[in-house]
């Protein structure tokens, strides 16, 4: 590989072998909810006698937060923003503030979730925009960004008629994101020749045992079950 000092490119080239196995492991997967997690009930329309109208961001927020069971000692929050440490990565979640849509009717919010991968990319950057397009293993759910920071992203438009569904994909792409970038950060902060984008919490330091949720993915029901839409026929119709 061009530019690479010698010693370096069978390391690279090791840890871009091992990014793109991750990716043919996903993408035979099959995503699905969480059971029990944010299930009807559980949102904050039934905690707090009614989604608030005026603020379906925040509401999407604190279900989200509900939803993946963050420990108050891992996490801040800051007005209309969480940031929580599963582990050895960190994971940021905002809303943007609820305009009102005279069209729809209705009040509307867009709201973010965000993992960093990888910081300090060395590559240039036409090369770390075509490696980030072949590794990303959930490309369905998150985009990976790539500028001097290597990210996932996921952003939805919440309002009162579709937060308790667009919240459920929300959660899975939350989910997806901070297992993810456990997952290859090291192999990618070699690949893109940076640094993986491992955080400390600011006043507990270093979480020493991962959260529980970082394997949830792992243990959907039916997981490994053939897909159900398969052989539908309106999956045969758009063919």
């Amino acid at each position: 590989m061009p530019g690479l000092p010698e010693g370096e490119e069978e390391e690279v080239v090791q840890a871009l072998a091992r990014l793109l196995a991750y990716v043919h492991l996903a993408d035979d997967e099959e995503w699905g909810l969480i059971s029990g997690a944010g299930a009807e009930g559980d949102g904050p329309g039934e905690a707090d006698g009614g989604i608030p109208e005026e603020d379906p961001g925040f509401a999407c927020l604190r279900w989200l937060f509900e939803a993946l069971q963050i420990d108050d000692e891992w996490s801040e929050w800051a007005g209309r923003s969480f940031r929580w440490w599963p582990h050895r990565v960190m994971q940021r979640a905002w809303a943007e503030p609820a305009t009102r849509e005279p069209e729809l009717g209705l009040t509307v919010a867009r709201v973010h979730v965000e993992t960093e991968v990888v910081r300090g990319v060395g590559i240039p950057m036409r090369d770390a925009k075509a490696l980030a397009s072949v590794i990303v293993p959930d490309p369905t759910m998150n985009a990976l960004i790539v500028d001097d920071v290597v990210r996932f992203h996921a952003a939805v438009v919440v309002h009162e008629e579709n937060l308790s569904w667009v919240g459920r994909l929300l959660q899975l792409a939350a989910l997806a994101q901070v297992s993810n970038a456990e997952l290859i950060a090291e192999d990618a902060g070699r690949a893109f020749r940076g640094q993986p984008a491992f955080s400390s919490h600011p006043a507990r330091g270093p979480r020493p045992v991962p959260d529980e949720m970082l394997g949830a993915l792992y243990f959907i029901p039916e997981r490994d079950a053939p897909s159900a839409w398969a052989h539908g026929l309106e999956l045969a119709a758009t063919a």
